[in-house]
């Protein structure tokens, strides 16, 4: 039995990939050393960083040196349960969200597949800073990513971030695309009384979707066969996605003197502008036979919706800088234009507010053991005044403790951390809920406003490598897809539960565990579909060689779900629903083996994915119709640059 698993597809691929990519480790394990650079830094203030996410200038740099450990770099990209990089993927594992109010058409289920408005990142340095990495893998899978910073004379800094990928996949019509893009400025003048931040977003994804394959039996009754043999769904669909953001925010400080003073006030003005493009394509429709309706071309569907949204906004900021309390408020005006089938405009008119503190407490006493501490708290209102949104309101508090820091208020190995936040809010439904005009769906509903309260309190303890969190969610007129892939709401309470403890620790200096164990819970099982129990973890060793001039770490690591009921998914529509016919999945091991390294400013990995791919049953699928990746092999490379 194990003789005829290990032939075959499994000798081509130790004949052709393992081959290949060990041979590419080599040269570099052997040939980095001659091409390090004559300048690294080591200062932990090289790099200091920002969040776009919601009021710039009440917000610190702070340090953001890039981790040069060579912990985790094998997972470069978290799972994605239709089992190719850059396709769509269902929220399973429940977390804490939170989103300014306003109209919005649906959100995007590409996790980290794309860059968000609010992950983009203004910085400062002390001298120019790049990374690149490049990842290649089983299936002409390619991966590229650069940052790059740069400050001139301490006031103009320019960042660009860009990401590229794309894979072909292991089943027929499953290529995707992906390009994320972002250039972020900001600029201080010499007396600190004015300045902006600015940045450019632009998300691009493309793919073909496939409808997921025609037969499971097909798959079981020979899961080592080659999978580009299994008939799909969809013979000649695809996907394009187009997201391009432009925020322009321009501040002065009404006071004169540093910060260092009694108080600081600002007021500033931002411009955003959203053109985001979605369209859909098939041009199999008339012989695929996928689809149920169609209501406008039998003969293809060309589905596209176009929005651009324009976004106005003034602010009012004031800090007292020693007692470090503050607040800010302003008003918004947001004006829609959407391009469906028919065109239509939205105008909202919103107002917010904040008050935050946040202190850092230094202690002389050295052999105090919580010598330096920072607090910081902040709670924040918004809601719509008047608009297609109106009465939409939400309200925020967001905590955190800290010990054990170091005189600037960095993290040490010592730090442990304490973390509540609380978000009550109701909101109108997306668009794509209440209203839909394409080929093959069509709807106009009137849903109510979505009532959410969720809470998240955690801790992290850096001695013990110990940390946990819980998370409550409850959800009152809870929106789904029902088994015809048309939105429902229910008139139930949803309440959900999520506990999370992780431990990751170097045993015995070179003996390194980790361990992520979730426990979920919902009350409405038959509509809200999670796992009740999901682990990853990993074994491996750790160490120093050739004179601490290589840092190495390898060994085993595993994913493990308990079964539960998984959606399916709508390539019309781009949303997941609740299928027909009940589908378990989960009980499967995905067991994957690594070598990260380092050698001075180059990190890589070499990692085999789903080593147990045949030997323990052919169970490792997420969505109905899509698997995961058989046995395959990864390789990846990142280099820092401080000159």
């Amino acid at each position: 039995m194990l003789k005829n698993i290990f032939s075959g597809s499994f000798r081509k691929f130790l004949k052709y990939a393992f081959t290949k990519y060990l041979f590419f480790a080599a040269v570099f394990f052997f040939c980095l050393p001659s091409f390090s650079q004559t300048k690294y830094n080591a200062d932990p203030e090289y790099l200091l960083s920002k969040t776009e996410y919601g009021n710039v200038l009440y917000k610190k740099f702070k340090p953001a040196y890039p981790d040069t450990s060579v912990k985790n770099l094998q997972n470069y990209s978290a799972r994605n349960y239709m089992g190719n990089l850059g396709l769509p993927s269902p929220n399973y594992m429940l977390s804490y969200k939170s989103k300014p109010l306003g109209f919005n058409l649906y959100d995007l289920p590409f996790g980290n597949d794309i860059i968000q408005k609010s992950q983009v990142e203004y910085y400062q340095t002390k001298g120019p800073f790049g990374s690149l990495t490049g990842i290649s893998g089983s299936k002409l899978e390619q991966n590229f990513r650069l940052l790059y910073s740069h400050t001139f004379k301490n006031k103009l800094n320019i960042t660009m971030r860009f990401n590229r990928f794309g894979v072909k996949g292991f089943y027929l019509k499953q290529q995707t695309f992906t390009n994320n893009f972002y250039t972020s400025t900001n600029y201080t003048t010499k007396n600190n009384r004015f300045g902006f931040y600015s940045y450019v977003l632009y998300n691009k994804i493309k793919y073909q979707e496939n409808g997921g394959i025609r037969s499971d039996a097909a798959f079981t009754a020979n899961p080592l066969a080659s999978k580009d043999l299994l008939e799909v769904n969809l013979s000649n669909s695809k996907r394009t996605i187009r997201e391009t953001n432009v925020s322009f925010n321009p501040w002065m400080k009404l006071n004169k003197g540093n910060d260092s003073g009694r108080v600081s006030h600002y007021i500033d003005y931002k411009f955003n502008y959203a053109g985001n493009y979605y369209w859909y394509q098939d041009a199999g429709l008339p012989y695929d036979g996928f689809y149920n309706t169609v209501y406008l071309d039998t003969v293809k569907t060309s589905d596209s919706t176009h929005v651009r949204q324009f976004t106005n906004r003034v602010n009012y900021t004031f800090k007292l800088n020693q007692i470090g309390f503050g607040g800010y408020a302003g008003y918004s005006h947001e004006y829609t234009i959407l391009h469906q089938h028919f065109d239509s405009t939205f105008s909202n008119h919103l107002v917010y507010g904040s008050l935050f503190y946040d202190k850092l407490f230094l202690r002389k006493d050295s052999s105090s053991i919580n010598r330096n501490k920072q607090f910081s708290t902040r709670i924040t209102y918004s809601s719509v005044l008047a608009g297609q949104n109106s009465g939409d309101m939400k309200i925020e508090w967001n905590s955190e403790l800290s010990f054990r820091l170091n005189e600037k208020g960095v993290g040490t190995k010592k730090t442990s951390r304490i973390y509540l936040s609380v978000l009550s809010e109701q909101r109108h439904p997306d668009l794509i809920y209440n209203y839909w005009y394409a080929n093959n769906f069509r709807w106009n509903n009137n849903y109510k406003p979505v009532n959410t309260l969720q809470g998240k309190l955690g801790f992290v303890n850096t001695i013990t490598g110990l940390s946990a969190n819980i998370l409550y969610q409850n959800i009152t007129n809870y929106l789904y897809f029902d088994t015809i892939a048309t939105p429902q709401q229910s008139n139930l309470n949803v309440t959900n539960w999520q506990f999370n403890l992780n431990f990751n620790k170097i045993l015995f200096k070179h003996l390194g565990l980790r361990l992520n164990y979730y426990y979920q819970l919902t009350n409405r099982g038959s509509i809200v579909r999670i796992p009740p129990l999901a682990a990853a973890g990993s074994v491996f060793y750790t160490g120093n060689l050739f004179k601490n001039n290589l840092q190495m770490q390898f060994g085993v690591q595993a994913e493990y779900y308990n079964q539960f009921k998984a959606y399916a998914y709508m390539p019309a529509t781009n949303e997941f629903y609740i299928p027909k016919t009940t589908y378990l999945v989960g009980q499967y091991p995905f067991v994957d083996v690594f070598l990260n390294a380092r050698i001075r400013p180059v990190q890589f990995f070499i990692k085999i994915e789903n080593v147990l791919y045949g030997l323990v049953g052919t169970n490792y699928s997420f969505v109905h119709g899509y698997y995961q990746t058989d046995r395959a092999f990864r390789f990846g490379l990142t280099w820092m640059f401080f000159d």
